[in-house]
């Protein structure tokens, strides 16, 4: 559009400097129709030169369309803004412990109570954990198995603890255990204090759908007898 404008002042030049005797009055109208397309349509551009981000303006059947490029492409100052807006407003990583709480308190501590290798762990094994408190005197369940492996920690008290092929012993408070479960029998889980009790956890890992405690008949311990050592 400035073309069109600045077009017809150079003719107006030339007309004046070759002192043609011509009237410039019948180019007013194309002055102004040009200055006002000029103010109009400041940011018309040629099609083949418009940017891939121009964003047309207007809806079929509404006259013909006008394409405006995005500022933020075409204006450096407004690319600038907008890359500044985008990393004021995006989320801020979070730490997950402060480090003011973690100057004013001691750090967690982990100890280790029991490890034991190679566990024979059922398939698709079942995780029961259990509290069982022995009131003073209590000698516990009877002789019996369990379908798996169980890890146990006496909480309080002292607990007598005989397994098949072992001898008792007891365990104290802050103590731990566990057994292989399976066949071995376990013979005494009872509370070695006559006037206190005895409180112990144990998590055990059982086949699916079978019972945590399974007793053991008085025939089958008769027939294992001489499986399991002496007592004192």
């Amino acid at each position: 559009m400035i073309g069109f404008a600045l077009g017809a002042v150079l003719v107006l030049a030339i007309v004046s400097a070759s002192s043609i005797d011509a009237t410039p009055w019948p180019m007013t109208p194309g002055i102004v129709l040009a200055a006002l397309a000029f103010v109009l349509l400041p940011d018309w551009e040629p099609h083949e030169r418009r940017p891939r981000s121009a964003v047309r303006n207007g809806s079929a059947g509404s006259g013909p369309a006008r394409f405006r490029a995005d500022p933020a492409v075409t204006d450096p100052r407004a690319a600038l803004s907008l890359s500044r807006k985008a990393h004021t407003t995006a989320p801020r990583e979070v730490p997950i412990m402060s480090s003011e709480n973690s100057n004013a308190t001691p750090p967690p501590t982990v100890e280790i109570l029991a490890s034991v290798p190679n566990t024979p762990i059922p398939d698709n094994a079942v995780a029961t954990t259990v509290l069982i408190t022995l009131p003073p005197g209590s000698p516990g369940n009877p002789p019996h198995r369990h379908t798996g492996p169980g890890f146990g920690y006496v909480v309080k008290g002292e607990m007598i603890f005989e397994l098949e092929g072992e001898p008792e012993r007891v365990i104290k408070a802050g103590e731990t255990f566990w057994e292989p479960g399976g066949d071995v029998i376990h013979y005494q889980g009872g509370n070695n204090l006559p006037d206190a009790e005895t409180v112990y956890l144990a998590t055990l890992l059982g086949v699916p759908g079978q019972p945590v405690v399974i007793p053991v008949s008085a025939e089958e311990l008769e027939a294992r007898r001489d499986r399991r050592a002496p007592r004192p």
